[in-house]
C-alpha cells in the first residue's frame, strides 16, 4: 500500500534557499534523500498527500502545550507528530525515544 508524502514544495523551498557550497556533503545527501522520494512518488511507492500546514502547526503547538514539558519534546518531533495526526495517519514509525513517547500519547501506534 503506497505511504502518504506531505507536499514537498515546502522542505524543497528550504533545500534551494539554504543551498551550500557543492563540496558539502550534507547538500549532496539530502539532495539525493529528495532524487529517491521523486523515485517513490512515479512508482507509487508514495503518494502525494496535500497537507494543510496551518492545521499541522496548530497540531503541533496544541502537542507542545501538552507534552513538552513532561516528555522534553523537541519542535520538530512536534512537527512530524502533528503532519501525521493532520494527516490522519493511525502508525508512526521513529527511533528517538522523546518522539516515540509523544506520538503514543497522542494516540498513534508507534514502531518499530
Amino acid at each position: 500500500m503506497p505511504r502518504k508524502a506531505p507536499s514537498l514544495k515546502f522542505p524543497r523551498a528550504i533545500l534551494d534557499f539554504y543551498r551550500p557550497a557543492p563540496s558539502n556533503m550534507l547538500f549532496h545527501t539530502a539532495k539525493a534523500a529528495l532524487v529517491q522520494v521523486d523515485t517513490d512518488l512515479a512508482a507509487s511507492n508514495l503518494i502525494h498527500t496535500p497537507l494543510a500546514w496551518p492545521d499541522a502547526l496548530d497540531e503541533a503547538e496544541s502537542l507542545g502545550e501538552k507534552y513538552t514539558v513532561e516528555l522534553g519534546t523537541r519542535t520538530l518531533d512536534l512537527l512530524h507528530i502533528g503532519t501525521a495526526l493532520t494527516l490522519g495517519l493511525k502508525n508512526f514509525l521513529t527511533f528517538d525515544q522523546r518522539q516515540h513517547a509523544c506520538a503514543k500519547a497522542a494516540g498513534l501506534r508507534v514502531g518499530p
